[in-house]
């Protein structure tokens, strides 16, 4: 047993997700002192619902992401990959000012793609460095309840593991070896692998969309999956758990860290990590896929199909 100067310590509140819930459920189980207050078949039940909400959203996450996979990405995929070598032949026809619908053969391939094609530049980079915003997120949550846990000082005492107080609040200030790895196995590492997951597939989804209406509104459905889980928690978790929840916290030890690491730089390297990652993405990983939409936007601006994006601008503000 490991005892700990309580000034050292402070509440890291739970989040008001099935993640949470199912160690905050888990370990009520586990104690004995809590299971006598609060009866074991409410206890219980209270475990058997979080955990099914936690499999519900990891099922239903993964076959979402399953159906994105195996249907549009890869069909939208396919054309542009299948088509890069034509594309690279694509010749821009400046001087004779040539309609898309007047190409000459060894154009006519690359040309088709231009037609449905418009997204002005540097919109993808944009949307997916919001997109891998979100998903940094979720790694931080995964990473924050994973440092939580692993610093909780270890008890073999099971009645110390939860401590529920006169109004209500639920201190989680000790916790065993075995329930320690229960919980990062059970519920950080799940979440951990669906943001990748997420990150993986969205990135593909969203920068083989061409056109950029519907860029951002592919990138809303994206959002709608990967907050699927508090949507689920929100919808069917009862009141009684989402209180014990919302009341909940983690006792763990203050951090040392340097202030300025705490202030801004942390901040400035996420920011920095999200940026450089959109970049990679578009400029390295499909970087023949980007050249062709950088050509096309060249060869439709040069044969009148389409005005340059500043211009479209001024156009719409003026008929406002």
């Amino acid at each position: 047993v490991v005892e700990v100067d309580e000034k050292t310590r402070k509440d890291v509140a739970l989040k008001s997700t099935p993640y949470d819930g199912v160690v905050l459920s888990l370990l009520c189980v586990w104690d004995p002192s809590y299971v006598r207050e609060n009866t074991a078949a409410a206890v219980n039940l209270q475990f058997v619902s979080m955990v099914v909400l936690h499999l519900l959203n990891i099922l239903g996450q993964s076959i979402l992401m399953c159906y994105l996979f195996a249907g549009p990405i890869l069909d939208i995929s396919r054309k542009y990959i299948g088509a890069e070598a034509k594309a690279i032949a694509l010749k821009l026809a400046v001087d004779e000012h040539r309609s898309l619908n007047e190409t000459i053969p060894e154009e006519a391939a690359a040309a088709e793609m231009c037609k449905g094609y418009y997204s002005p530049a540097l919109s993808h980079l944009l949307i997916l460095a919001i997109w891998n915003t979100k998903i940094l997120g979720e790694l931080r949550d995964a990473y924050e309840r994973a440092h939580a846990i692993i610093h909780l000082p270890v008890t073999r005492d099971l009645d110390r593991i939860v401590e529920e107080q006169d109004n209500g609040t639920i201190k989680i200030g000790y916790i065993t070896t075995r329930l320690k790895y229960a919980c990062i196995f059970l519920v950080c590492v799940p979440q951990s692998l669906l943001a990748i997951s997420l990150a993986f597939i969205g990135n593909y989804f969203l920068f083989f969309t061409a056109d950029i209406g519907k860029l951002v509104f592919k990138s809303m459905s994206l959002v709608f999956i990967a907050t699927l889980d508090e949507l689920l928690y929100a919808t069917y978790a009862s009141n009684v758990i989402q209180t014990r929840v919302a009341k909940a916290a983690y006792r763990v030890k203050k951090a040392s860290n340097w202030w300025h690491w705490n202030l801004w730089i942390t901040s400035t390297l996420k920011l920095l990590v999200v940026c450089l990652f959109a970049y990679f993405v578009v400029y390295v990983r499909f970087k023949a896929a980007t050249e062709f939409r950088a050509r096309c936007m060249q060869y439709k601006i040069a044969t009148g199909a389409r005005q340059p994006f500043w211009e479209a601008f001024n156009e719409g503000l003026s008929q406002v």
